[in-house]
């Protein structure tokens, strides 16, 4: 990642990405997010975070990015991401 560089992070799992995801997202699973905090914190830009909207997964991620002062916003499901960018063309 660049700094300066703004990153939609999707926090599902592996399998649940590779079954769809919104265009421009990177997959970091909940439970690898405190492992690659580094790489995390050299975006200077809030991290949108997205995920599956039934789920407490974009909660719980956005509570450690805040904890390590780390600016993000909740944009709730991936399908939601992905609508934004399709209607955004």
């Amino acid at each position: 990642m660049k700094r300066n560089e703004r990153i939609i992070v999707d926090v599902r799992m592996p399998q649940e990405y590779a079954a769809g995801h919104a265009r421009g997202t990177i997959n970091i699973p909940l439970d690898e997010l405190t492992l690659r905090l580094g790489e995390i914190k050299e975006v200077q830009m809030p991290v949108i975070l997205c995920g599956d909207g039934d789920d407490r997964r974009v909660s719980l991620a956005e509570g450690i990015l805040k904890r390590h002062h780390i600016d993000c916003l909740d944009a709730g499901s991936w399908e939601d991401v992905d609508l934004f960018w399709r209607m955004s063309k």
